[in-house]
């Protein structure tokens, strides 16, 4: 085994962005990923420009596959799930399995956990009546349908008039597990509404939020743009509930102003959940296999903030969304600090 190979265990942009910051340093790389193609969620993003680059890093993600995809370093295996992992005398061997109960395994130094996340189910917030009635979608079902269909007025051809999005849907509130904050969801609403904007000038676009977090550079400054150019407004309060109209065919939204203190009920054509980041379905049985310590909210824990994604376990290293919530650029840029933090491990070792 060489002195330098290093598992990277997840194919999403964390994934892929570390595979190549390792492969470029001379490590022989194997990606392995558990769906059928790499990418993760942000392979399914809509890229979000209008006239000018709104930098939702979604046009990144093509681009990194194919680096990864067509670099000598790194070998990229589909279809296989962690099995069992042990140290060796020369390092580590993880052991994986296919859907046909075939096994193979791989011998590293170190191994880089960077499974990300999975997205909150709509459908456990009732009071929304997500696939219950008609015109309720996810952010995320409006990011793949615009992705698939080429534009906003392609996906919604019914020529919406009124569209509202709802904020901290599955964070930020006191059911457990859920009391977090997703960091992405602001930003990612005021895009998409921008978006929606420059094909719709006409229609009412409503966001509704408890308060807006501001993890982006600009981004109040963007948000108050949308505001004052682009006529989007920010109301806030989170809507109590929903239900769907059988007369107006509309889709009514009952919220109270914190302000006014009455109640509302306003009919929309689209309502958007902006839904929160939830830590991924295996991120238990991964602790367990590689004994690695879990955060308050149940994502990996990195135990050394100088060392990035250093976990209690030598040699073993977590990066990107499977630590908590982060955006596309946010995950990569972490992702490249936990691979110098891999080079350093591995370069010690080797020493």
């Amino acid at each position: 085994m060489g002195k330098d190979n290093v598992v990277v265990l997840g194919g999403g942009i964390a994934g892929l962005t570390s595979a190549l910051e390792l492969a470029e340093s001379g490590s022989q790389v194997f990606l392995v990923e558990k769906e059928a193609e790499v990418g993760g969620y942000a392979g399914k993003y809509c890229c979000k420009a209008q006239e000018n680059c709104q930098k939702c890093g979604a046009c990144f993600v093509a681009q990194v596959i194919d680096d990864v995809i067509n670099h000598p370093n790194i070998s990229v295996f589909n279809g296989l799930n962690i099995d069992s992992f042990q140290s060796t005398e020369g390092g580590f061997k993880a052991n994986f399995v296919n859907d046909r109960g075939e096994k193979s395994g791989f011998d590293a130094n170190a191994v880089v956990v960077a499974t990300g996340f999975k997205p909150f189910d709509a459908e456990e917030r009732q009071e929304y009546g997500y696939k219950v009635y008609n015109g309720i979608y996810t952010a995320l079902d409006l990011d793949e349908m615009v992705r698939e269909k080429g534009s906003f007025v392609d996906a919604f051809s019914n020529n919406p008039e009124k569209i509202a999005f709802i904020q901290c849907v599955g964070s930020r509130s006191d059911y457990p597990k859920q009391d977090y904050c997703c960091r992405v969801g602001c930003m990612y609403a005021v895009r998409m509404a921008s978006m929606i904007r420059e094909e719709l000038p006409e229609a009412a676009i409503d966001i509704y939020y408890m308060d807006l977090q501001n993890f982006g550079k600009g981004f109040m400054e963007y948000k108050n743009d949308c505001i004052t150019d682009k006529n989007i407004n920010f109301i806030l309060g989170r809507p109590a509930k929903t239900y769907f109209h059988p007369v107006s065919k509309k889709v009514i939204l009952k919220h109270e102003s914190p302000a006014e203190g009455q109640p509302n009920e306003l009919e929309y054509d689209l309502v958007f959940l902006s839904i929160g980041s939830q830590p991924g379905e295996d991120t238990e049985n991964i602790a367990e296999i590689f004994n690695l310590e879990l955060n308050e909210d149940s994502f990996f824990e990195s135990a050394d903030s100088l060392n990035p994604g250093a976990t209690s376990q030598k040699g073993i290293f977590v990066a990107g969304a499977c630590t908590g919530p982060r955006d596309i650029a946010a995950s990569m840029q972490q992702a490249k600090a936990v691979s110098l933090s891999v080079i350093d491990y591995l370069k010690k070792q080797a020493g």
